[in-house]
């Protein structure tokens, strides 16, 4: 293993102690948050109607999917059956009427790794990958195809592999084999799939044609995190400093011209969840406080001005997961400021945040 991808691994462990990571050293979980024993609300999903929230709650003393109204009332448990699994990742299907999420089963030693398919119609749970060490699986754009990346087996994450299958999980494609291929997205118009790749020597974004197998790299520094802008051909990626592994640059890329420009002018300690606002106007995410890892703040790239803005100002609170509303002038996030982890919504500027869960 190279030694910016073993840095990686540390740096990022001490950071998060929930993670599941292209370069990651568990693709399952482990405990909560920031020593948490228990939390009313994290890995908030925001439907693409932007008329509900996924998150994952263990208020009824297991880890489960839950569902909430905006407002965050109306809160259901989706999982409630299902017992001695945690329940991770939630992922909406384009029309909103679906949702993938993982799920560990804690009588394996969370080494049973399952992907479940629900339908918000009426709520079944139909599981469509059994006992498999997978992760980062994406919705193509109409809904039809899942791409993800597959690990060699549980033991071994230095070598995985780029899947593609039906929504349903029947038809599963090998696209891309290697030693380390993760964290696969689909473009706006479903015609390719990028992933980082990491060959031993270099950690790269590449980017696949669905239809006559091209590969191109495009980028030039080693890539830890990306996002497709919404609807064009524009990708953010975060990349490590060469002699900083602390911190890291935000790139712009524009994949039809094969051209990269750097938009931060100064480091930024390690860049996290990367979100376009759907105006394509603003990049969200998450970064530590200084050399505090239990501090994190939300930032707002300007990308008109070039600008930075923190929205939470170094609150002694851990801030993560951000997602915009379709609106692009509201965000939800996970944060601990109120002393236990839940789902919170706040101003596009960082004013009026709201705990949902537990309104005051």
């Amino acid at each position: 293993m190279n030694k910016s991808l073993s840095t990686l691994n540390i740096i990022k462990i001490s950071i998060f102690a929930i993670l599941i990571s292209s370069f990651g050293c568990k693709i399952y979980s482990v405990n909560a948050q920031n020593d948490q024993k228990y939390f009313d609300g994290i890995m908030p999903a925001l439907s693409p109607d932007g008329t509900t929230i996924a998150f994952i709650s263990d208020r009824d003393g297991n880890r489960d999917l839950w569902l909430m109204n905006v407002d965050g009332s109306d809160p259901i448990n989706v999982t409630t059956a299902m017992e001695n699994v945690y329940a991770l990742f939630p992922e909406w299907s384009p029309d909103s009427r679906h949702l993938l999420f993982q799920s560990s089963d804690l009588s394996h030693n969370q080494t049973s790794h399952d992907l479940w398919l629900v339908s918000l119609e009426n709520r079944k749970l139909q599981r469509i990958i059994t006992d498999m060490p997978f992760a980062n699986p994406r919705w193509s754009p109409d809904g039809k195809s899942i791409v993800f990346a597959l690990y060699e087996n549980y033991e071994n994450i230095d070598k995985s592999s780029i899947w593609v299958m039906d929504s349903n999980g029947k038809n599963p494609k090998q696209l891309i084999s290697g030693d380390r291929n993760t964290s696969p997205e689909w473009s706006p118009d479903g015609k390719s799939i990028t992933y980082i790749s990491n060959n031993g020597n270099q950690t790269q974004l590449i980017l696949i044609e669905i239809d006559t197998n091209e590969t191109r790299i495009l980028s030039s520094n080693t890539v830890i995190g990306y996002a497709w802008a919404p609807r064009s051909h524009l990708i953010i990626y975060e990349a490590l400093e060469p002699n900083n592994y602390f911190y890291t640059n935000i790139w712009l890329v524009q994949t039809d011209k094969a051209s990269e420009f750097k938009l931060t002018d100064k480091p930024i300690p390690l860049v996290n969840d990367l979100a376009w606002s759907p105006d394509e106007n603003k990049i969200l995410f998450w970064s530590s406080c200084g050399d505090s890892v239990k501090v994190t703040d939300l930032w707002v790239l300007d990308l008109k001005q070039l600008s930075l803005v923190n929205l939470t100002s170094c609150q002694q609170s851990f801030n993560s997961s951000p997602s915009w509303f379709p609106d692009s002038e509201h965000i939800l996030f996970r944060s601990n400021r109120s002393g236990t982890p839940s789902i919170w919504v706040m101003s596009a500027d960082g004013k009026d945040a709201v705990d949902l869960i537990n309104p005051k």
